[in-house]
């Protein structure tokens, strides 16, 4: 699912009431172990995407689980519509706002694959170590679940520089980046800097102009030709089970050779 999708200001608004996670499949065992407990496809094995929603024990599903929300609802209208009832048949009094952290992913490589994939612009929170980006971290908050700003961004942090040699731009030593993941996520552009005691109001405005004025687009069969084209392979963590993903994988290089 790209920003189309996910980053959808209604759709956005909905989740407010519940604890949203998002997992990168293939990069980490112990997701793949506990993705396989959610769903698994006809061949039995867990497939490159899943979605469920579950109750509060992790474990209750609370709709049909498949590949997307499309398996439990009918686009995102449905999806909002269905949010909305959840809330309300739990008589949820409030919105979460906010929450005590940021929605990060694994690491700087993982996040400019993911932004790329999905459309959208990736946060960098750099530090000279783990305290200062921990203090970066928690001014960032407001910036990640800001009204406008909250499903627009993927986050990362790092303290190492070496992290950001893919990245082009501006480089700075403690604060904020913004990066404009390239074509395949395997590099980027520093698009905007934030300091360490940054302006909330100007970051935010910031932050909203960014997202209003990026758009990529990119289809799918096309751009995976490419990539093999021209050699571009993401290597994951574990290996790959979804035969439907392989197969299509192999069907492309075929053509190429």
């Amino acid at each position: 699912m790209d920003r189309s999708y996910w980053s959808n200001q209604e759709l956005v608004l909905a989740t407010r009431d519940f604890v949203c996670i998002r997992l990168a499949t293939y990069e980490d065992q112990k997701e793949v172990d506990f993705l396989k407990t959610i769903f698994r496809g006809r061949s039995g094995s867990l497939e490159n995407t899943v979605f469920a929603m579950l109750d509060s024990d992790g474990k209750t599903k609370l709709g049909r689980s498949g590949r997307s929300p499309d398996f439990a609802f009918r686009g995102v209208s449905g999806f909002v519509d269905g949010l909305k009832k959840m809330s309300a048949e739990r008589k949820l009094k409030s919105k979460r706002y906010s929450d005590t952290k940021l929605p990060l992913m694994k690491n700087v490589d993982l996040a400019l694959n993911v932004a790329s994939c999905d459309k959208i612009q990736l946060i960098i929170i750099v530090g000279e170590d783990d305290e200062k980006v921990e203090q970066i971290s928690k001014r960032a908050l407001k910036l990640a679940w800001g009204d406008k700003t909250a499903g627009q961004y993927v986050f990362a942090t790092t303290t190492d520089a070496k992290e950001l040699e893919t990245i082009s731009g501006q480089k700075i030593k403690n604060g904020i980046v913004v990066v404009e993941p390239g074509q395949f996520g395997m590099s980027g552009d520093i698009v905007a800097t934030f300091k360490p005691e940054f302006d909330l109001a100007k970051s935010l405005a910031k932050l909203v102009d960014l997202a209003k004025n990026y758009e990529v687009l990119k289809e799918y069969r096309s751009h995976i030709r490419m990539g093999i084209s021209l050699g571009i392979d993401w290597k994951t963590e574990t290996p790959v089970t979804d035969r439907e993903s392989n197969m299509a994988t192999e069907r492309s290089r075929g053509r190429k050779e």
